[in-house]
């Protein structure tokens, strides 16, 4: 994996169309639910937009007075789509209807004619005389807009209901669409791991895989939930609360998108530093994976070897890294957001500034004021997620790029050929290999072992042993020469059924859960091993490789296992090849192939290699004490 990739600039990494392709891939799987929450997030926008707007139709229709005097001294309707005369302080008026002489409003007037003015089938009423009447006179004069106070509030509520209805079902639509999307990558992701080379896992440490299947996979599922559909509900919701405030008034929509606008290029410098942090942090999340996860595999070596203390002062240093990574990104959070939000708040003071100077003056109605204080609000609010959302995004963004180069890495040449022979017959044909392109570690090595026969391996630490095992097993390949198989090179053989037909055993239970053992206590080192021995030998192999598999036992077990094992070679047919360090385990072999410094520099029986006293013999003095 290439770690700079996840550093690419946002919009660079948007343009890998082959990245968005392979992503875009699950999503699609996934659209119903993603076009259905879309649409449900659309309807709530539009009904968030229509609170304000009905609460200004309340305000400017039934709670505020409705008509005024024009230049004539004539009583004319103040329309609220065109306001009143501009210059000066508007006086309102109550226009009440007298043509029914024993309507309860007609009689009103006839008790306090000095405080109408009367004309055909109308008086009129000012707001201050109005405040001379009483109570229960003021609600009957107003009945009308109090029925019509009563109605917007019923549909006001009525969609409060709808948004937080809507609202919740395309968030739960957005998780369950999401947890879908994310679990089909998963199972993609692992299937895809299960099946790389073993250079790759050389390459990259546990933790970074780790992390790739877990935290990277968390961060795509909240960017499905929570920026994917929201942002496009934000822009709609955007775009349609400056077309709502631009069809109000002009001049206070053009103060607020300038007041919003300047907001929103001061996020900019802020998003950048939070992306900086960002990848900060996860650089150094995988490091601390990477650190924890191996300190735990290798706590038996560090007591051993007393090194608890050097180790936490490691772990310390990688703590300390993601410490003020994580403060870097706290100090940003807490300005940035403070700023947006009292940024808000003094928009909303230049609008009451702005727009109350504007209703005294009768440039704007009152509830053409109010509606634009909760909008203002309401456009502020995508621009306060932003950074949140953007943080999202980014951290998604990189990590898709890292589980798309994880799915872009070749698998494991499958191979074609396969052969229905039964027999265990393997040749190595001067092979040369290395890891990594580095420094030879098998060199022009030749070797032909028949079906049946027992091989040992054996020499120094590092020699070349084990990396003899791993291309038999085709967990690598050589750079030069061939290794075959029953006469079948293993670089186009069947992965699966060259595996099936070689049977490893390792020193240490690799893959199975240790199980415990009939006294109700766990296996100890060398029941594990004969365990191991006994499950490889129930399958039907043609080669059993031995690594190290006898290293924990006792001598007497060892001794019994290997014979156990040969006899069952012998009777079956399977061939037997033994990669050890204690000679003590290998002297009976049909032939014993001393490696040194990568080379096979001796071959032979026990007691040919013995007599022959040059590394074997240096070895088996050694092992003797």
């Amino acid at each position: 994996m290439n770690g700079n990739r996840g550093e690419k600039n946002i919009f660079t990494t948007l343009r890998d169309r082959k990245m968005l392709s392979w992503l875009a891939g699950f999503i699609r799987r996934r659209g119903g639910f993603l076009a259905a929450a879309f649409i449900l997030m659309t309807c709530t926008a539009a009904l968030e937009i229509a609170v304000p707007y009905i609460a200004r139709h309340a305000v400017d229709n039934h709670i505020s007075l409705l008509w005024q005097k024009n230049s004539a001294g004539k009583i004319v309707e103040i329309a609220s789509s065109a306001p009143p005369s501009r210059g000066g302080k508007t006086k309102r008026y109550l226009v009440v209807d007298t043509s029914n002489p024993s309507s309860k409003s007609s009689k009103i007037v006839e008790r306090n004619p000095e405080l109408f003015e009367l004309a055909r089938g109308t008086a009129h009423i000012s707001e201050k005389n109005l405040l001379l009447l009483s109570d229960g006179e003021i609600k009957t004069l107003r009945a009308t807009d109090m029925d019509g106070i009563v109605r917007l509030a019923v549909i006001m509520m009525l969609c409060v209901v709808g948004i937080f209805s809507m609202s919740s079902l395309s968030n739960y639509l957005l998780k369950v669409s999401g947890e879908h999307i994310i679990r089909d990558i998963r199972e993609r992701t692992f299937r895809r791991i299960m099946s790389l080379p073993q250079k790759f896992f050389d390459e990259n440490p546990t933790g970074r895989i780790t992390t790739r299947v877990t935290n990277d996979l968390n961060s795509i599922s909240d960017m499905y939930s929570s920026v994917v559909v929201q942002v496009l509900k934000d822009l709609f919701l955007f775009v349609g609360v400056a077309v709502v405030m631009f069809s109000l008034d002009s001049e206070l929509a053009l103060t607020m998108i300038f007041i919003v606008g300047g907001t929103a290029f001061v996020a900019h410098f802020f998003r950048r530093r939070l992306r900086f942090s960002h990848r900060r942090i996860r650089r150094s999340i995988a490091r601390l994976n990477s650190f924890v996860q191996e300190s735990v595999r290798g706590i038996r070596i560090i007591k051993d070897y007393g090194r608890e203390d050097q180790n936490f002062g490691r772990f310390r240093e990688t703590n300390k890294e993601n410490f003020l990574a994580n403060m870097e990104q706290l100090w940003v959070f807490e300005v940035f957001r403070p700023f947006i939000e009292y940024a808000a708040v003094a928009a909303i003071g230049i609008i009451i500034w702005h727009g109350g100077t504007g209703v005294i003056d009768g440039k704007f109605t009152a509830g053409t004021l109010i509606a634009f204080i909760y909008y203002t609000r309401m456009m502020f609010r995508p621009v306060l997620e932003v950074s949140e959302k953007y943080n999202i995004l980014q951290s998604a963004i990189a990590a898709t790029e890292n589980l798309y180069d994880i799915n872009e890495v070749d698998p494991e040449r499958a191979g074609e050929l396969s052969s229905s022979e039964r027999g265990g017959e393997m040749e190595f044909q001067n092979v040369w290999f290395s890891y990594g392109g580095g420094k030879w570690v098998l060199k022009n090595v030749s070797f032909k072992m028949s079906a049946g026969e027992w091989v040992a391996i054996v020499g120094l630490t590092g020699s070349g042993k084990s990396t003899m095992f791993n291309l038999m097993f085709r967990l690598y390949e050589p750079q030069r020469g061939k290794i075959l198989f029953n006469g079948i090179d293993t670089s186009h053989a069947d992965l699966k059924w060259l595996r099936s037909r070689i049977a490893p055993v390792f020193q240490e239970r690799k893959y199975y859960e240790k199980k415990d053992d009939s006294r109700g206590g766990a296996l100890s080192s060398g029941e594990e091993q004969i365990k191991n021995i006994d499950e490889v030998l129930a399958g039907e192999p043609a080669i059993v490789i031995m690594d190290e598999a006898t290293s924990n036992m006792d001598a007497r077990t060892e001794k019994d296992s290997v014979r156990k094992v040969r006899d069952l070679s012998l009777k079956r047919g399977f061939s037997l090849i033994t990669i050890a360090h204690r000679l003590s385990s290998v002297r009976e072999a049909d032939r014993i192939m001393v490696v040194h410094n990568g080379e096979i520099v001796e071959t032979g029986t026990h007691s040919e290699l013995s007599a022959m006293r040059g590394v074997y013999n240096s070895l088996d003095k050694f092992a003797s004490g």
